[in-house]
């Protein structure tokens, strides 16, 4: 049980998780999902990805693979053989520009190409995900809203993601005759989660792709006559959503969130990433400990220690739960068994707030399709993302209140399921069937 002095402390501060009403909170996020379908002010953005599911995947077809993620940019060719299994080959990890400083516009494109052009030799067809909010255009090329994660490009914001790689090819003398398809990472997530199922024969009511790493966000299939702002003469049957949920804007915030978002890139914008993404936690315990010290949590000899530490990484919260005597700058920090306590407390809840919040994004999106109520065909929700499977009490935390709160209380039945290499299998299914 989380000491006396702690718990007072986070419900001064408005750091307790506990005292988060996920009823209330889950209508407010359906609330914000509907008017997000229909354009309205401050509201989640629920981009039309003009993707649809369900088209037969071309196999022994090369196609060229991008995943531009928050840290890496991955480059490959990937094959579908005849029995619908991947084959990846010319893979390269290399740094996603923007992440060491802002670069200009045509140094971003040029470098793109300077990555692609090893593999240009081998296919005309590019699937591009790209982790960042996106208008889509019905011809699968899209628009760059903002950026995230702390990656500086300003001047690529507004600009056409594939028509300016084909501007790129030309001044580099390559060839531009190339078909691109832009998507997000959860909707590839979504996509490779779909093959990885269909290749075991398992059949799930729908699919939803969740990212949880440097950022968060979601993607799930919806009916094409409530995306609203598609107009009256959108067609029928199904289409992806990429919610960019992490800009959902009415997280209850507390001052250390509000301390972080005034320090970011962007303050104001992605305020539920800035409270649940990997991006931001090791921020979120620094600013808590540092807040805990004035509040008299720590021994005087622990306040002087951490009064050096200049800030934290999400990692260096793990490597103190792992070893919490160990070599490690928070363990090194304490000075007895009650700093050690009282820092496990603050950790957790931390862990802890950041878990109900992904409870009730996923939650939310379930309910909004009212899915998942036959346990036969539970809903199947491909998780990416570093830090739900290697932060040591997020996905436990998450795992509970999913079983608990969304099972049992909600009677909603859903499965995780982890798609290996899905952002670049979900790259080549779109630029395969949706090309």
């Amino acid at each position: 049980m989380i000491g006396t002095q702690v718990k007072q402390f986070l419900d001064r501060e408005h750091l307790a998780a506990a005292a988060i009403d996920m009823d209330k909170e889950i209508d407010k996020f359906i609330a914000n999902m509907d008017s997000g379908l229909i354009q309205q002010q401050d509201a989640m953005n629920m981009l039309p990805t003009y993707i649809e599911v369900g088209r037969p995947i071309q196999t022994d077809e090369t196609v060229i693979v991008i995943d531009a993620g928050g840290t890496n940019l991955r480059v490959a060719t990937l094959t579908f053989n005849q029995a619908y299994q991947a084959q990846i080959e010319h893979f390269q990890n290399y740094r996603m520009p923007g992440t060491d400083g802002a670069i200009s516009k045509d140094s971003f494109f040029d470098q793109l190409i300077a990555y692609l052009e090893p593999v240009l030799p081998y296919s005309k067809k590019i699937g591009f995900c790209f982790s960042y909010a996106t208008e889509m255009f019905p011809n699968r090329d899209g628009r760059v809203i903002n950026f995230s994660k702390e990656v500086e490009l300003p001047e690529v914001e507004g600009e056409v993601l594939g028509s300016n790689m084909k501007a790129a090819l030309r001044r580099r003398g390559l060839d531009d005759q190339v078909e691109i398809v832009i998507l997000n990472d959860t909707v590839a997530a979504l996509l490779g989660g779909m093959r990885e199922s269909q290749s075991q024969a398992r059949q799930f009511e729908t699919y939803l792709g969740f990212i949880l790493g440097t950022g968060t966000n979601t993607a799930y299939i919806e009916d094409l006559s409530r995306i609203e702002k598609l107009g009256e003469d959108r067609p029928g049957g199904h289409m992806i959503i990429n919610m960019e949920s992490g800009a959902y804007p009415y997280v209850d915030r507390s001052p250390v969130d509000e301390i972080i978002d005034r320090g970011t890139n962007a303050p104001g914008s992605y305020l539920f990433e800035k409270v649940v993404s990997g991006r931001y936690q090791g921020l979120q315990m620094w600013h808590t400990v540092k807040i805990a010290c004035d509040a008299g949590l720590f021994s005087a000899a622990f306040i002087s220690r951490f009064s050096r530490v200049d800030s934290l990484e999400s990692y260096q919260l793990d490597q103190f739960l792992y070893r919490p005597e160990g070599d490690n700058i928070l363990a090194q920090c304490c000075d007895n068994d009650q700093d050690r306590l009282n820092l496990y407390y603050l950790i957790d809840n931390l862990f802890e707030r950041a878990a109900r919040y992904a409870t009730i994004n996923l939650t939310a999106v379930l309910k909004h399709l009212n899915a998942g109520l036959n346990p036969l065909y539970p809903v199947a929700i491909t998780v990416e993302g570093t830090t739900f499977y290697k932060a040591k009490m997020l996905r436990p935390k998450i795992n509970y209140l999913m079983e608990d709160y969304t099972r049992r209380q909600n009677g909603i039945h859903y499965e995780f399921i982890q798609a290996e290499n899905s952002n670049l299998i979900g790259a080549a299914i779109a630029i395969l069937t949706n090309g």
